[in-house]
């Protein structure tokens, strides 16, 4: 799995937007330096060992497609501590979504599928305070990432409105996050949400 040495990292004036101070006994998201000072976003080193939130299982086209693609949402250790808390991600939170091609099988557990080769990867950071306001991939209340996984250092989204907002509309009502789907983010019980249909 990718990811920007620690050299390169070192090299850009990284920002960490995860700026409070933790008090004791306190869940605060872990500063992640994934932002320079102009708001350029990178992908986290080593962003497949954080918790997850959840994935999904996407198809090509109807309910009776086979499953095409795999989703694993990620997010930065202390994320889903401070989530459950105040009931919104922290400033600094960082979420990765790992796309991933499927490989299939039929198991004695049945038609199984499973990740296969990685296609891309996005990367959202809450950031309250709107601190890039001249960076059109700071947009409502995150600052939004693409990678592909053919370069994986360089990011590849041109705004918010062109390459991230059509997907998440649906989920505009919960601060642009299908929060809802993430039963770890409300003691393991599923949420009904305006997006779900059942």
């Amino acid at each position: 799995m990718y990811i920007v040495k620690g050299a390169m990292l070192a090299s850009i004036c990284a920002v960490t937007l995860a700026g409070c101070t933790q008090q004791a006994g306190e869940a605060m998201p872990q500063p992640i330096e994934v932002s320079d000072a102009a708001g350029a976003i990178s992908l986290p080193e080593g962003f497949d060992r954080w918790p997850t939130l959840g994935a999904w299982a996407t198809a090509s086209a109807g309910p009776d497609t086979p499953v095409n693609e795999l989703h694993t949402v990620y997010v930065s250790p202390g994320g889903i501590e401070s989530y459950r808390k105040d009931g919104v991600f922290a400033d600094g939170t960082v979420l990765v979504k790992a796309v991933s091609d499927v490989k299939a099988a039929p198991l004695t557990t049945g038609n199984a599928h499973w990740a296969a080769k990685d296609k891309v990867w996005f990367v959202m950071v809450k950031d309250s305070k709107n601190s890039h306001k001249d960076n059109p991939l700071w947009r409502e209340g995150w600052g939004w990432a693409l990678f592909d996984a053919g370069d994986p250092t360089k990011q590849v989204a041109t705004s918010f409105e062109e390459t991230c907002q059509t997907c998440h509309e649906p989920a505009k009502d919960s601060d642009w996050i299908y929060s809802a789907a993430y039963s770890v983010l409300h003691d393991g019980e599923p949420k009904k949400a305006s997006w779900d249909p059942n």
